[in-house]
């Protein structure tokens, strides 16, 4: 799959969101029938993109295209309004939802970078997975079809 995307690259060289890309990608895995799931082209992306060493996805600058300003006459809601729709979100929000400011912090770069690199991992270990799985399966077939042919 790997190589599927070295030719994208070719083709095309960058995308906006990793949704494009992984649609591009699946996209040509599908015309060409190779088989592929979330978790190979989310591998695929990350093998390429270290054997590159580059990132294959254009992040466009902070806040590009997103009008954070309030509308021209817009009044900031009031106390009372504010709690109200606090509380109409805290309701929508399932149980497991952290409630409140202290439940809620901001991540340090080496979490961030710790919790990508155990998803990198967790990755590798399913590919890794599904690969001894899919290999069992074919030596299983093999095995069966030297038996009929003997029989």
């Amino acid at each position: 799959m790997a190589a599927v995307l070295h030719e994208l690259l070719k083709e095309r060289g960058d995308w906006t969101t990793y949704a494009d890309l992984a649609e591009d990608l699946k996209r040509r895995c599908a015309r060409l029938k190779i088989p592929y799931h979330a978790g190979l082209v989310s591998y695929a992306i990350d093998q390429v993109e270290a054997s590159t060493h580059r990132r294959l996805i254009i992040r466009p600058p902070d806040g590009a295209g997103i009008d954070t300003a309030p509308p021209e006459g817009a009044a900031p809601p009031s106390h009372a309004e504010a709690v109200h729709l606090l509380q109409q979100l805290r309701v929508a929000l399932p149980p497991s939802m952290p409630r409140g400011p202290s439940a809620v912090r901001e991540l340090t770069p080496d979490e961030i970078l710790r919790r990508q690199h155990h998803a990198a991992q967790r990755r590798a270990f399913e590919f890794v997975q599904r690969e001894i799985l899919e290999t069992a399966q074919r030596c299983d077939a093999l095995e069966r079809a030297v038996g009929e042919d003997e029989a």
